[in-house]
């Protein structure tokens, strides 16, 4: 490990978790993001309007550690704004996103940490396992088909935008400058994290780690569900679909962004135009030359690798 940060008065990291109904798995994580190599951190908890045992856990954790804040919420208002209080609660520049049901590896936080560097985010690969801690035997960037990292945070864009999200929430740090820049969420965006990594593309960049940072467990009762074939790209190519929340992506980053540079607006209005006329026969196989001439930075891969 390069480096490692103790004993320090003012915490260097806050660590955001979104809680609801968590009390399962939830001592599991608190006790790996306890035992990180980094210790001085703040960690943040927003608990979403818990019916289980998870506010009790919490109270029996933060009176043992002082580190720890817990923030009830008077109404359930879902994951999004969750986390979005819980940002904005945070005291420190970097800020790393913790769900309530996976395991840090111990060296998490140092990690990215040590990623970051000059951009506004980074993230990490993850090993996948079954709810009762089975290994997946795969990792999330397999499973989501992310083999090829460009550098150009444009084109990082380009694979958000046109094929899926591929930065995953429960291993990602970004600067509060992103979020101060970037928030709140658009209400038609489906996920904060998605959001974050489709604006810090444009924003200051994207630094990824293939390490994986933690155990990420994959619950039946998921809002993302259980995933565990990887995903084909030809499909994807094939059937031209895109999410319905990127046109809001574009059309927020275009609005609130004022520092974009003319290439940037560039393909974001081009991106928005693929969307639109993909719902017509002539649209659909521009798209499909589109995507084939940019493959390598869309399907983050190379031909041999399209399945």
């Amino acid at each position: 490990m390069k480096t490692q940060y103790v004993n320090y008065e003012k915490p260097l990291v806050s660590i955001v978790m979104a809680t609801y109904n968590g009390e399962r798995y939830l001592k599991e994580q608190l006790d790996s993001i306890l035992n990180q190599s980094v210790q001085n951190f703040e960690l943040i908890i927003c608990d979403d309007c818990s019916t289980d045992r998870t506010l009790d856990i919490l109270n029996e954790y933060s009176e043992r550690d002082k580190r720890i804040s817990i923030f009830p919420n008077n109404i359930n208002i879902g994951v999004k704004r969750n986390f979005e209080r819980g940002i904005s609660l945070s005291n420190c520049d970097l800020i790393a996103f913790s769900d309530q049901d996976d395991i840090w590896r111990h060296d998490h936080i140092e990690l990215l940490m040590n990623t970051i560097g000059d951009k506004m985010m980074a993230c990490g690969n993850s090993d996948m396992i079954y709810e009762d801690g089975t290994p997946m035997g795969m990792t999330l960037s397999y499973q989501d088909a992310f083999d090829y990292i460009p550098k150009n945070d444009l084109y990082k864009a380009m694979t958000i935008i046109l094929f899926r999200n591929p930065f995953q929430g429960a291993s990602m740090m970004i600067r509060k400058e992103l979020f101060i820049q970037a928030g709140p969420v658009p209400e038609n965006v489906g996920f904060h994290d998605e959001w974050l990594a489709a604006y810090a593309s444009f924003y200051g960049g994207i630094n990824y780690i293939k390490e994986s940072l933690l155990k990420y467990r994959r619950l039946s009762s998921s809002v993302t569900g259980i995933k565990n074939k990887r995903r084909n790209k030809i499909l994807a190519w094939r059937n031209h679909h895109f999410y319905e929340d990127r046109i809001y992506i574009i059309n927020a980053i275009l609005e609130r962004n004022k520092k974009l540079s003319q290439e940037q607006i560039q393909y974001l209005c081009l991106w928005k135009k693929m969307y639109w006329r993909n719902n017509k026969v002539k649209g659909k196989i521009l798209n499909a030359l589109y995507k084939i001439k940019y493959y390598k930075y869309i399907y983050s891969c190379d031909f041999i690798h399209w399945i």
